[in-house]
């Protein structure tokens, strides 16, 4: 098999994969490399380059959900080996050699290394086939198999059917709840998750620590982990498909009822409390998308849309422009900051919370609590103000909550 027909068969477009370099470029890879400078671009969705460690440290440390392929110089990995060790979500680094020596100098106590390369060709090829062994395969006996995933959750009018659709999805989460869920439910969602991730070893590992010590306590916690669990629930909510949520019913349910006690809990605190120094005026969300789901977006200005799954948003913008990148992306893909207007939250009792408008501030019960996170339902309802271009492949999207 030739290296292009090798490439050619690769997985695309993994939406969870990285691809970080630390002190090294793809791009200056020599001309006679060119075949594996574009493949390696055609199939990883996200290729972000770093010249300071502290700034690839911290990118590492807030994209938790995503499997990263480390690309490192041999002049940085030391300084930062130790913290990688640590991360679950780094599954493979790869040391750069910039002189002849540098293997006498590496103390190589860091597992997940696979080797020094002294040619960005043997190197880059060793990724490819990394990814290629660890990349997930969908069964065909899965629950996704077949069905075309909506790849922005916000991009849907309030004018559309899909609207329609939506709002009986999120009453039917709602409805959910006045079932217990059961262990005939929670083996059923624990199959299709064993199923959809039978190759993915980290992710199995972690399907199993979910069944021996998840208990109904603690679903929020449990939904912010870097783990598969907020990955493969969204991805559940996106099909739209009433057959397909119903496989992660056991989870949702549990979710929902935790919710709506932790609404209650925040309503009575925020009314009873003495003084509302901290009113959410603003939230923000950073994302990665196609240009062709930007134009949408401006095709909506004016209009009201909503989401077909739960969001995450944060009090901090600096947290959602981690998220976005500086649109430094391969493809035609682009990075977007969302700024949600929440001031309707307190129009029509001034100092006081509106308890008919649903947002949950769980920033105390993430398991990433700089992340200052606030979470929305399936169904929340946002008019969109303005889509703006900041700079080349970076746009600011203005949003206002509305009351349904």
């Amino acid at each position: 098999m030739s290296l292009l027909d090798f490439l050619s068969n690769l997985k695309k477009g993994d939406e969870y994969l990285e691809l970080v370099c630390l002190d090294f470029s793809i791009d200056e890879i020599d001309d006679k490399d060119n075949i594996l400078d574009l493949n390696i671009k055609s199939f990883v969705k996200n290729i972000f380059t770093f010249d300071n460690a502290n700034d690839c440290l911290k990118y590492l440390n807030f994209h938790l959900y995503n499997r990263i392929y480390l690309i490192v110089s041999d002049r940085l990995f030391s300084s930062i080996s130790m913290e990688i060790e640590k991360m679950d979500h780094v599954v493979s680094v790869f040391i750069f050699a910039t002189n002849e020596t540098c293997e006498e100098s590496i103390n190589f106590h860091c597992e997940k290394c696979r080797g020094i390369f002294h040619r960005k060709t043997g190197l880059i090829i060793d990724v490819i086939e990394q990814i290629q062994m660890k990349t997930p395969l969908v069964s065909t006996n899965n629950v996704f198999s077949n069905i075309n995933e909506n790849s922005d959750p916000f991009l849907y009018s309030k004018d559309t059917c899909v609207f329609s659709v939506l709002t009986n999805i999120n009453n039917a989460a709602r409805f959910l709840t006045d079932n217990r869920s059961t262990i005939v439910e929670k083996q059923e969602m624990l199959r299709e998750c064993r199923l959809y991730f039978q190759n993915d070893v980290i992710a199995m590992k972690q399907i199993d620590e979910f069944s021996k010590t998840y208990n109904l306590k603690c679903p929020v916690t449990w939904y912010t982990k870097p783990i598969f669990l907020y990955n493969i629930v969204n991805k559940a909510l996106r099909t739209n498909l009433s057959n397909v949520i119903n496989k992660f019913s056991f989870f949702i349910k549990d979710l929902e009822e935790s919710l709506d006690l932790l609404f209650a809990k925040q309503i009575y605190s925020q009314w009873f409390s003495s003084s509302m120094n901290n009113k959410l005026n603003h939230v923000y969300r950073g994302q990665i998308l196609s240009l062709v789901d930007v134009n949408r977006l401006k095709s909506f200005i004016g209009q009201q849309i909503t989401m077909s799954q739960y969001i995450s948003t944060s009090k901090n913008i600096s947290v959602a422009e981690m998220y976005a990148g500086e649109g430094q992306h391969s493809n035609d893909d682009q990075s977007v900051i969302y700024e949600i207007d929440t001031k309707i939250i307190y129009e029509k009792y001034v100092d006081k919370p509106d308890p008919t408008i649903f947002y949950y501030d769980i920033s105390h019960l993430s398991n990433i609590q700089d992340e200052d996170e606030v979470l929305f339902r399936i169904g929340t309802i946002f008019t969109v103000l303005n889509v703006k271009k900041t700079s080349e492949n970076c746009w600011y999207v203005s949003l206002r909550l509305e009351k349904k």
